[in-house]
């Protein structure tokens, strides 16, 4: 979705970028797919709100948006699963890429090679910053991100804002001190694709979720969190 030069491990976490042998992933029904998608949103969105899933050959439509606001899951490694809720100016700027990386992971493209088709393609122009600014919720408790050691991370429930050419200087903020301070922002991606951050307090409703979705998720807890715990 962004620039790949980012903040090491915030950037490699939310910006979700892949680095596997194989384009092989979990595997959703079409209700559990579209339960975590509007997961990602707040409760008052949901209902309106337009859903892709990945069906045999990309991601397809659900239902059509009549709020402005469509969610999706993202994959970018065998075992992430990354629900977001785009508003239009990010549906323009990031979801065209992710509907064609759909096509390639079920044209069995490996996620490597997807990951350096998507630095190409933000490097030379071929994917678009936001027009203006605008939102990305990702407020989901399933927020299955490969880390930047290839491992998944459970990432907490976040918020991001695009914030082109915007740095930690110009917000008078850090990641540390944001990091241990919930809510403080954080910028991902430095450049014309940047996100400011602001972590959440708590994730939106599961209850979906965990109707839908029984035993077709991962087991989250092999997962390490980002932000790690903070000591009492």
């Amino acid at each position: 979705m962004k620039r790949l030069k980012v903040l090491a491990p915030l950037g490699a976490c939310l910006l979700a970028l892949a680095a596997v042998a194989q384009a092989e992933i979990i595997p959703l029904s079409r209700a559990c797919e579209s339960a975590l998608a509007l997961s990602a949103g707040p409760a008052n969105l949901r209902e309106a709100a337009g859903v892709l899933v990945l069906g045999n050959s990309g991601y397809e439509t659900v239902r059509a948006s009549s709020n402005g606001f469509t969610c999706m899951v993202e994959r970018n490694h065998e075992l992430s699963l990354v629900p977001q809720c785009f508003d239009e100016r990010s549906l323009h700027a990031h979801v065209s890429m992710l509907l064609e990386e759909g096509r390639k992971i079920r044209q069995g493209v490996p996620f490597e090679t997807i990951l350096e088709q998507r630095e190409a393609g933000l490097e030379n122009g071929q994917y678009k910053p936001a027009s203006g600014p605008g939102i990305v919720y990702m407020i989901s408790d399933f927020n299955y991100i490969r880390g930047p050691g290839g491992d998944v991370v459970k990432v907490a429930p976040h918020v991001m804002f695009h914030a082109p050419n915007l740095s930690h200087a110009d917000i008078g903020s850090d990641p540390a001190t944001a990091l241990q301070n919930r809510g403080l922002p954080i910028i991902a991606s430095e450049g014309p694709h940047g996100f400011m951050v602001s972590f959440t307090d708590a994730p939106s409703d599961s209850a979906d979720v965990l109707a839908y979705c029984a035993g077709e998720l991962p087991d989250a807890s092999a997962f390490r969190p980002f932000p790690p715990p903070t000591a009492p």
